[in-house]
């Protein structure tokens, strides 16, 4: 269990915000931006269980734009594939989202898909 996940598991919301806020500016300060992409990401899985849908998908996005980035600075050979479980349960997510907002579910996936898949 990561420090997160145990001030989540607490319902220790504020303090999980804090915490994540502190790695993201922390990231940004050395720049970092493989880190800075892992600190969006907690802010969503943060946002995420706080039930704050729109701000999760915000951070979301940016964490995608980074890996992006990343993945486009990297030969495809050098670059570790992404685990399955983390692409499966943000997919489900986005899908969640997209339904409550009442998009078609599957508008997004192909991009997504795309840009975990692509060079593994």
């Amino acid at each position: 269990m990561t420090f997160l996940e145990f001030l989540l598991s607490r319902g220790d919301d504020q303090r999980s915000v804090d915490y994540c806020q502190q790695h993201l500016i922390i990231a940004r300060e050395i720049g970092d931006r493989q880190s800075e992409g892992k600190a969006l990401g907690n802010l969503g899985i943060t946002y995420q269980s706080l039930g704050d849908d729109q701000r999760s998908v915000d951070y979301f996005q940016q964490q995608l734009a980074i890996a992006r980035e990343i993945r486009r600075s990297q030969p495809s050979n050098s670059l570790p594939p992404m685990p399955q479980t983390v692409f499966q349960q943000f997919m489900i997510f986005l899908q969640k989202v997209q339904i409550e907002n009442r998009q078609d579910p599957l508008s997004n996936v192909s991009e997504f898909a795309d840009d975990f898949t692509d060079g593994c």
